[in-house]
């Protein structure tokens, strides 16, 4: 059951050195199965595009990557108390979200993730005046904010970041870094241009890796051929056919983390 990814690796390399100039400071990410290159390739390209901070997903990848990539590795999921503990070196970048989670990271180093209209995870307004005391004890490297991908209200994703930015500061919180996802180069830039004493760093995955899509090309073997009449339903939603035809069955699926439907709404 042979799915094979076929890559235009000049093609696919100078998308990624494209990526990197509309985004200085780029940090790349690779999480989960390394967005099917693997994690050992992802540190290999990010090692070339000169990448100071790679970001992933768990501490488990940061432990299976880290002979990989020599520079500092940013872990995505937020710390919590009673987790399992994962050996790891001090160039490990831990992402906190609470307060609580901050005095539980004594003399590590940490980036504080801010809660966004995503409503996922992150500090809140309300916990900013018990920061100055917690990040006391810490290495801290900045803040975080990860913005959703579509905004159907019509609100500005820089004026979500320039809100939090305006209470950090109104907090007298140290401002040299803040970490963002899901923004536009032009965004990116208005935000650099009005914060010049800040640096945006940008976390990039699916966009980089996966962004020009003529650079990549996914063949499967053909398992079944079947003659299937116009309204005879098949597959597991029993749709309908909508002509006399042949169904083709091909490798690929779930097994090999393509063909995922992402989680719907419901209500109990």
């Amino acid at each position: 059951m042979a799915l094979t990814l076929y890559v235009d690796t000049a093609r696919w390399r100078a998308h990624h050195k494209h990526v990197q100039e509309q985004f200085p400071g780029l940090v790349p990410v690779c999480k989960g199965n390394g967005y099917g290159f693997g994690h050992e390739r992802l540190a290999e390209e990010a090692t070339r595009l000169g990448a100071d901070v790679l970001a992933v997903g768990t501490t488990y990848e940061a432990a299976r990557i880290k002979d990989f990539f020599s520079g500092d590795l940013l872990v995505l999921t937020p710390y919590r108390r009673g987790e399992e503990p994962v050996p790891l070196p001090d160039r490990v970048v831990r992402s906190v979200s609470s307060v609580d989670g901050v005095y539980g990271l004594v003399g590590a180093r940490v980036v504080i993730e801010v809660m966004s209209s995503m409503k996922r995870h992150g500090i809140s307004e309300q916990d900013l005046p018990q920061l100055h005391a917690a990040i006391e004890n810490v290495r801290l490297e900045g803040f975080a904010i990860h913005l959703p991908l579509d905004r159907t209200d019509g609100s500005d994703a820089v004026e979500e970041v320039i809100g939090w930015m305006d209470r950090l500061r109104a907090a007298r919180l140290p401002l040299h870094t803040m970490f963002v996802s899901h923004l536009k180069a032009e965004e990116l830039a208005r935000l650099q241009q009005q914060f010049p004493q800040t640096r945006f760093r940008a976390r990039i995955g699916t966009r980089l890796w996966l962004g020009d899509h003529e650079a990549t090309e996914y063949r499967g073997s053909v398992l079944d051929v079947t003659r299937v009449a116009k309204g005879e339903r098949f597959g597991y939603r029993q749709q309908k056919a909508a002509s006399d035809g042949y169904l083709v069955v091909v490798a690929g699926g779930t097994s090999h983390g393509v063909g995922l439907e992402a989680p719907r709404p419901c209500t109990a």
